[in-house]
């Protein structure tokens, strides 16, 4: 049996940072209890392997790829954009240019709502 079947596959600074980062975040989000968080960062800490990383993570949600979430902002913005524009439209064929303006506006109070790109909001 090789080391590596025997002990799994190394990690390194950088895996111990990202898994640090991604316990930080899950106890911001109300998943993991402050207790609980110390006691797997000290596992986090100690680990040698991507398998001892793996048991840290056991039960917990796992984590979102980034392409998924800039799909998810790229929608919401179109989503924004797409009634901005044809409001704005709608206004300069029917002479309301107060309408006009108003519209330019949609962008922002969406934004501002909670409902803007991922950062801004939190899901259910």
């Amino acid at each position: 049996m090789s080391p590596l079947e025997q002990y799994g596959e190394r990690i390194g600074d950088a895996e111990r940072d990202r898994a640090m980062r991604r316990l930080t975040e899950l106890t911001g989000s109300g998943h993991l209890f402050l207790p609980e968080f110390e006691e797997r960062a000290r596992q986090v800490a100690g680990a040698r392997t991507r398998a001892e990383l793996d048991e840290v993570f056991a039960g917990l949600p796992a984590e979102r790829s980034s392409s998924a979430a800039a799909r998810r902002d790229n929608l919401k913005i179109a989503g924004t954009a797409l009634p901005t524009v044809g409001l704005m439209l709608a206004a300069g064929f029917l002479g309301l240019p107060l309408l006009f303006f108003l519209a330019l506006f949609i962008p922002a109070i969406v934004w501002l709502s909670g409902r803007g790109p991922s950062g801004f909001y939190r899901e259910n």
